[in-house]
């Protein structure tokens, strides 16, 4: 099964369906929880250039930001923009429109040089990656875009490559990265480094790194990067980025010790077996006598293979790395598994498909069954019809995969897919009633509603979380800035301690990382009457 290059007609429409129900899991009830986690800050700042009416000069608070430059932001500046709001839906979508086009493009690329069948199950189950599909595709963050920039490069480098067009490999490539400096940051240029080196190393043409075309595209990357530092020094002093952008990348390569390293060593790769589940059940097909012979018979699965090794050795050394940082490179190892997976001849390899979709689908059956049975479900609408009907999806499923054999990895894709709109009418319905963020999600809607109409102002260095930030400007549609001094006009947000001798009368009462705030306004001044 799976042996042939191209899907049949029933592979294709099956395909088409799973599609628009993994659109339905990831875009269902995305904007009705609050932001969280960094979602907060990424929106701030571009609430902030929207407010002061600077594109160019990333803030947080009023006070100059450099921890991540500001091509992400204009990103969501484009989706409030486009949605003419600044709601948690608006700033989550390109988040997601990310993770989708990681999932095209790797199809185009695997279509190209291997084959349909190749390309649209590697995508797929790259699309339904558990760490991506059930955690980071639920957050407006900038990993996902990001990541759809390093991958775009790697696609680059090989295409452009094969075709001996020399000038569109290194400016494309350089110019994407450029792009992602602007995104994250130094990170891109180990990336794109590693990624030539590798590349032309397999093509035993290491002297193409000396070329005019190379120079070309370090041209542009100097041109694109430092066109932006060159605007942002209009407005303000670029000493700032360079020690933070550094600090940034050093603190993932330092912390705990040789035990924290070691610790890493074994986590780091371990977690990423798990995040890309469920291709990682795939590992065992790599397990072959003629496992090198395999990989030099096909260029493009061997450059897959290094490319991922090679990048993968870096944060695997990175005490600080986590899991999102290489969310382009699972395109890369689940190819690669998959490829093996194709191409074994392996006379148990239709059954162990089968003994690992069986537990699948009925652990699915079983979940969904249990979906009206605890209480905190109770405010998920009509659950115990919902519950039926997902069980009766799961015996469809359970039904296919022991009657068709060339369907199982649909039906394993298709579970775990209909896990994720299961997910997204209960998990968002929850985050919004009961987490943390709705707390400051209602903190911050209350402050905006009491302080309408008047100056608002954090007092002398009062720090509160990102989430009552974001709601007070988005509100508001103005900068929360600091102020050290209380005045007879407007609102300060302070802690008690600051109004001791203070002569100001308290509006709300309300908590912020576990401590108590305050919001305050001057008392109004007594006007004396005049005596006849």
């Amino acid at each position: 099964m799976l042996e042939q290059s191209n899907l049949s007609r029933t592979e294709k429409r099956w395909m088409i369906l799973i599609f628009i129900l993994l659109l339905v899991g990831l875009f269902l009830n995305l904007g009705i929880y609050p932001l969280t986690l960094e979602e907060p800050r990424r929106g701030m700042i571009a609430l902030e250039m929207i407010f002061s009416d600077n594109w160019i000069v990333p803030t947080q608070t009023g006070e100059l930001y450099f921890r991540k430059p500001p091509v992400y932001n204009w990103l969501l500046i484009f989706s409030y923009k486009l949605f003419g709001n600044y709601s948690e839906f608006a700033t989550r979508f390109f988040s997601i429109v990310s993770f989708l086009l990681m999932g095209a493009a790797f199809y185009r690329f695997g279509k190209r040089h291997i084959g349909e069948r190749f390309a649209a199950y590697s995508s797929l189950l790259f699309l339904i990656s558990v760490d991506i599909l059930y955690y980071f595709s639920t957050l407006g963050e900038i990993d996902l875009f990001y990541s759809l920039i390093t991958l775009s490069v790697f696609i680059v480098i090989y295409d452009f490559g094969e075709k001996k067009r020399y000038f569109s490999l290194f400016i494309l490539a350089y110019f994407l990265s450029a792009i992602g400096f602007l995104t994250k940051g130094l990170p891109s240029i180990p990336f794109l480094g590693i990624s030539l080196v590798t590349y032309f190393i397999l093509k035993k043409d290491f002297r193409r790194l000396f070329s005019i075309p190379h120079l070309m595209g370090g041209i542009v990357f100097l041109v694109v990067v430092g066109g932006y530092f060159w605007l942002y020094s209009q407005y303000a002093d670029p000493a700032g980025w360079k020690s933070t952008l550094l600090s940034e990348s050093s603190d993932r390569t330092t912390g705990a010790g040789f035990l924290g390293l070691l610790k890493h060593m074994v986590l780091f790769p371990a977690d990423t077996i798990k995040n890309i589940s469920p291709a990682c059940l795939l590992l065992v097909f790599l397990f072959r006598k003629d496992f090198k012979n395999t990989l030099r018979d096909n260029p493009f699965i061997l450059y897959l293979a290094v490319l991922f090794v090679a990048n993968m050795l870096l944060y695997w050394v990175s005490i600080g790395a986590r899991s999102r940082y290489v969310y382009a490179l699972y395109p890369l190892i689940i190819g690669v598994l998959f490829y093996f997976f194709q191409e074994s001849k392996v006379s148990w390899k239709d059954k162990f498909t089968k003994w690992i979709a069986i537990p699948i689908a009925s652990m699915f059956i079983i979940v969904v069954s249990l979906f009206w049975i605890p209480d905190s479900l109770e405010v998920i609408p009509n659950r115990v019809l919902t519950s039926i009907v997902f069980v009766l999806i799961g015996i469809g499923i359970l039904y296919v995969i022991l009657k068709y054999p060339a369907m199982r990895w649909l039906m394993i894709i298709s579970c775990f897919v209909m896990v994720r709109i299961g997910f997204s009418m209960v998990t968002p319905v929850l985050r919004a009633q009961t987490s943390g963020a709705s707390n400051d999600k209602q903190y911050g809607l209350e402050i905006a509603e009491i302080s309408k109409g008047q100056p608002l102002y954090l007092f002398n260095e009062t720090d509160i979380s990102r989430g009552i930030t974001y709601y007070i400007e988005a509100e508001r549609e103005d900068i929360l800035t600091k102020k050290p001094n209380f005045e007879d006009q407007g609102f300060w947000i302070c802690t008690p301690a600051d109004t001791v001798g203070e002569d100001v009368v308290s509006e709300l009462e309300f908590r912020s990382r576990d401590s108590e705030m305050l919001l305050v306004r001057k008392k109004a001044r007594k006007t004396p009457s005049l005596q006849p």
